[in-house]
């Protein structure tokens, strides 16, 4: 069947947008002359936004719902549900692709009026929102459910790649701040920043890491992390005199042209991580309570994680914080994976 309007509905997280977006190139390459748009929250959007291959970017407004919610009550919030409905109706998408599976997106991609609605492992009753449901089992690659949707339309294998685009001003950018503080030497890049605890590497591993790359591999390391995540990198940046701490300092797209750039990258599961392997570059990742993939697709990338018998817990630890999986990942091991992938 042939779609000339698609919406792809990924609200969130930065990690999860970055290994869906294999999916523009992907249905482009099988419906070269659709319409393709993104719906997303505003975090998630600012990685989208900048990319040629989307026609439009629209912002699912979350928190202003919520706002009026709270203030005006369910009345005033429902004519803000229909009056985003009408502006989604009236741009008469044909398709929608679910590629969240929870109830939130799958309610949005039901409010879109597209005449054809698919999701992805669609569960907590958005199932019976779609017309099609593309059922992807666990599987060790990376991306593995959204490289089955793009199957299922027939794209190529090969089009699934990822798309982290970023406009001339903003390559200029990242490129100035980077040569003001290596000169336009190498550089290797640690991400310690995430959601949860349990997904943390011990901040005692990053500094003995530090000292070893620094000593070894490379004298420019830079840290990574978002506006959340200042407070813990101060602390870290005490523990490691010299790094270069931009956490918070770079938009979302300006953190994936530094990666880009980087000699290799260090990280825990984590959006900066995933945008490392997107790009193909020497990546060692830290995984414990999570596994999201063990085959990465990047021959450069690799994965360190002890399968443990109470791993991967996910948002269930039964360690009582002790974390042993993410413990036991010595700065040695980590070093010396890099050495290897470099």
């Amino acid at each position: 069947m042939q779609y000339n309007n698609i919406l792809i509905v990924r609200l969130s997280a930065i990690g999860d947008i970055v290994m869906a977006s294999g999916l523009i190139s992907a249905l482009k390459a099988r419906y070269p002359e659709a319409k393709l748009s993104w719906l997303a929250e505003p975090a998630g959007a600012t990685l989208l936004q900048q990319n040629p291959l989307l026609d439009e970017v629209i912002l699912w407004p979350r928190n202003e719902w919520q706002k009026v919610r709270k203030a005006q009550g369910i009345i005033a919030l429902l004519k803000q549900v229909n009056t985003f409905k009408q502006q989604l109706a009236s741009r008469q998408f044909d398709l929608v692709l679910d590629a969240q599976g929870l109830l939130k997106s799958g309610v949005l991609a039901w409010l879109s009026g597209a005449q054809y609605k698919v999701g992805i492992n669609s569960r907590e009753g958005s199932q019976w929102l779609m017309n099609k449901v593309v059922t992807s089992p666990w599987s060790a690659d990376i991306s593995s459910e959204y490289r089955a949707a793009a199957k299922f339309f027939g794209a190529p294998e090969a089009a699934f790649q990822y798309s982290l685009i970023a406009s001339n001003e903003t390559q200029r950018h990242a490129e100035a701040l980077l040569f003001e503080h290596t000169q336009g030497q190498p550089y290797v890049v640690f991400c310690p920043f995430t959601t949860r605890a349990q997904k943390h590497w011990v901040d005692g591993h990053w500094s003995e890491l530090y000292k070893q790359v620094k000593q070894s591999i490379c004298t420019h390391i830079i840290m990574l992390g978002g506006p959340s995540d200042i407070a813990h990198s101060e602390r870290l940046e005490k523990q490691m005199p010299g790094i270069i701490n931009l956490t918070g300092k770079t938009t979302l797209l300006e953190c994936s042209e530094i990666i880009r750039g980087a000699k290799g990258v260090i990280g825990v599961d984590t959006g900066l991580t995933h945008m490392a392997m997107a790009h193909h570059i020497p990546v060692i990742a830290l995984f414990g309570s999570t596994l999201p993939y063990e085959n990465t697709f990047n021959p450069n990338g690799r994965v360190l994680s002890d399968k443990l018998a109470c791993s991967p817990c996910k948002r269930r630890p039964t360690c009582e914080a002790r974390f042993d999986c993410m413990v036991g990942l010595t700065p040695q091991r980590v070093s010396s994976a890099l050495g290897e992938v470099l």
